[in-house]
């Protein structure tokens, strides 16, 4: 039950913070403070698996671990493990994930950042999911650029 509570939130929050995208309107997915719809504090990447995704089970990919934001705080973190700890120190530890997450190709691609602050971006190939449970080791930590509070991690499968 608990991937329908976060299909639930993730279609959600997306209607609330993407109006263009169900309107027929035009533009790319857009992160940041956007068109005021949403406060920046708010903003998140929800990449959370699908529950058809799941069974598409992926050792090795990118996966987007949540907001790490200027008071040292995580927003939506992927991991219990993660709370306490800075990006910086993440690299070649393991942890223990604490919702289902899509793995991609790559890390989402800046497009370009916009004069409100918000970013235009461009997705990446979901390559499958891992579940909520499952161990894996942080092999590399890259921040989005200009949105660089949004954490993403190389990952592979514990040994």
């Amino acid at each position: 039950m608990f991937w329908r509570k976060a299909l639930i939130t993730a279609v959600i929050h997306c209607l609330a913070s993407c109006p263009r995208a169900f309107a027929g309107g035009e533009g790319p997915p857009t992160i940041g403070p956007g068109d005021g719809e949403t406060p920046p504090a708010e903003d998140e990447i929800l990449d959370v698996a699908p529950p058809q995704a799941a069974n598409n089970t992926v050792i090795s990919g990118w996966v987007y671990l949540g907001r790490f934001k200027a008071d040292g705080t995580w927003q939506r973190p992927r991991s219990e493990d993660l709370i306490g700890t800075s990006p910086d120190e993440l690299e070649g530890r393991p942890i223990v994930l604490s919702m289902d997450v899509n793995v991609r190709a790559r890390v989402f691609v800046l497009k370009q950042q916009n004069s409100d602050g918000g970013c235009d971006i461009g997705e990446s190939e979901v390559i499958g999911a891992l579940e909520s449970g499952r161990e894996v080791v942080l092999t590399q930590i890259t921040r989005f650029p200009l949105c660089d509070s949004y954490i993403w991690a190389e990952v592979r499968e514990s040994d």
